[in-house]
């Protein structure tokens, strides 16, 4: 009977993680253009999640009270965090 070495299954297990990993990307991927009928594209994810970001920037911060500080003024938002104190937040 042979005896497999310790590298030989630690090798093993690696490629089955990684087999495994590209299975799921590549599952995952089918099944986002099945439901939206186009590939997936990082860039529109990113274009998208700013422009969220940008539209929901000032009503977020005006709900907590945030201040504009800095100069020229709102160039930097100043809020008061739960944990951390008081934080400095760029506009851009």
């Amino acid at each position: 009977m042979k005896k497999t070495t310790r590298n030989k299954k630690i090798l093993f297990y690696v490629i089955l993680v990684i087999i495994t990993c590209l299975l799921a990307e590549t599952v995952s991927l089918g099944i986002y253009y099945v439901v939206r009928k186009k590939w997936f594209s990082y860039l529109e994810n990113q274009s998208n999640r700013m422009t969220m970001i940008d539209a929901t920037f000032h009503t977020k911060f005006r709900e907590f009270g945030v201040q504009p500080v800095g100069n020229p003024p709102e160039t930097v938002y100043e809020v008061l965090h739960p944990y951390l104190d008081m934080l400095m937040i760029p506009t851009e």
